[in-house]
């Protein structure tokens, strides 16, 4: 399996993948591998309820922060494109989910002159 969609600079990558449980072996994978990292299932209700205050949950986290479910909350999007401005960049997050948001959110964004 591929990514299907990453951002220019490697901070996001976004799984859409027709098999449900594929893209999650491959997220648990690369999170083993990589040793460093958190995960995020968000149809369990423990992750669910950690993610309730998004900036407080994601912004302390180093390494890979892998997203699983993301269309169950829409809202961490904003989050996350907050999180992946920072520099230099602590975490880089692995967002996986069946969701159309995914779709919208991966497009390039014009750049904005300073």
């Amino acid at each position: 399996m591929a990514p299907r969609r990453n951002s220019p600079d490697g901070t996001f990558l976004v799984f859409n993948t027709s098999q449900r449980t594929e893209d999650t072996q491959v997220a648990r994978q690369v999170l083993t591998a990589g040793g460093r990292g958190e995960r995020f299932d968000l149809e369990d209700p423990r992750d669910l309820a950690r993610l309730r205050e998004p900036m407080t949950a994601l912004e302390g986290l180093r390494g890979l922060a892998v997203i699983d479910e993301i269309q169950r909350a829409p809202d961490l999007f904003p989050v996350l494109r907050v999180l992946a401005d920072r520099r230099p960049l602590p975490a880089r997050f692995l967002v996986l989910g069946s969701a159309s948001p995914l779709r919208n959110w991966t497009r390039p964004r014009p750049r904005r002159p300073l």
